[in-house]
């Protein structure tokens, strides 16, 4: 593996990485006060 597409495919993991963050953010309920 060289250089180039490494750094592309650790660019794709890190736009993963965020995107599933911000999905739990949106799909994670706010804690409900009873």
């Amino acid at each position: 593996m060289d250089g180039g597409n490494y750094e592309m495919w650790a660019m794709q993991v890190k736009r993963t990485l965020i995107a599933h963050e911000k999905e739990h953010l949106i799909l994670e309920p706010e804690p409900v006060q009873k």
